[in-house]
């Protein structure tokens, strides 16, 4: 068989790139089951192209975008993050956990380093399977978990020189990292897609307490307080486990029965009106 024109070739391309599009900004889920279906009759019938309608769209038999797939993504990001900064250290003697900061684990000459970014690639990985498997989220707290993954890649391309010496590139992406962490909850209340079923006011207590441990921390590093890692490592683990729970809290069943009686609820008063 021939190869395709060039010009069919980059019709596809564009179609492609606009399913994707509004699938991510599209609001309304039958508008987007319809782009779906109509993106589904061009083209040939590629791999890739039904990876992307499972995870991008709201598809009832997708396997990947669903609440399952969230939960269990959200629990080995927290799991590969939190557990080898607690087992570690274990195996470096001298090494301070009160004291030294996590990064320190994956420094550059750290016994440790090899083990620890395994682990960390791991959970970003994870984090960039919430990001698409939290449907319920809207597309501005999807957005913050690609975040997450990307900064969190770039925190292991350029890591610290030695265990004890800071650079500014290594801060920043930390930082960003910590930011995304912490405010993701939040964006998944943005009014463009997404049914975020956690209260508004439950996210913005849970917010509140990360934002104080994530000040707490910075002003110990500051100083360089001898409690900087602990300080550190409660803050890292308050994030994870706000991470899981949220997810937990989005996706169960009872969260999904209750926003479908509430919109079944509506119907009859717009079809009065």
């Amino acid at each position: 068989m021939g190869e395709e024109p060039p010009g069919k070739c980059s019709r596809l391309r564009r179609r492609r790139s606009r399913f994707i599009r509004l699938c991510l900004l599209s609001s309304d889920s039958g508008h987007r089951q319809k782009v779906q279906a109509r993106w589904a009759s061009a083209g040939s019938h590629s791999p890739l192209r039904r990876l992307l309608c499972g995870v991008l769209t709201d598809s009832p038999r997708s396997g990947i975008a669903s609440h399952a797939t969230a939960r269990v993504a959200s629990w080995i990001a927290a799991l590969f993050l939190c557990v080898p900064v607690l087992i570690l250290p274990l195996f470096w003697p001298g090494f301070s956990s009160t004291r030294q900061t996590v990064s320190a684990l994956a420094a550059i000459g750290a016994p440790t380093r090899v083990a620890m970014e395994i682990c960390a690639c791991i959970s970003i990985v994870a984090l960039l399977t919430l990001a698409m498997a939290l449907k319920t989220s809207a597309t501005f707290g999807r957005v913050l978990l690609l975040g997450c993954a990307a900064s969190g890649t770039c925190v292991l391309l350029f890591p610290l020189p030695a265990p004890d010496v800071d650079t500014d590139v290594h801060t920043l992406t930390v930082t960003m990292l910590a930011f995304f962490l912490g405010f993701w909850p939040l964006a998944s209340h943005a009014k463009r897609g997404g049914d975020w079923a956690v209260p508004l006011r439950a996210t913005v207590v849970a917010t509140t307490i990360l934002i104080a441990l994530g000040v707490t921390f910075w002003l110990h590093w500051l100083v360089s307080d001898p409690a900087t890692g602990l300080f550190e490592r409660i803050f890292v683990f308050s994030e994870m486990a706000a991470t899981v729970l949220f997810t937990h809290w989005a996706t169960r069943p009872s969260a999904g029965s209750a926003r479908a009686q509430a919109k079944s609820s509506m119907k009859p008063v717009s079809a009065a009106k």
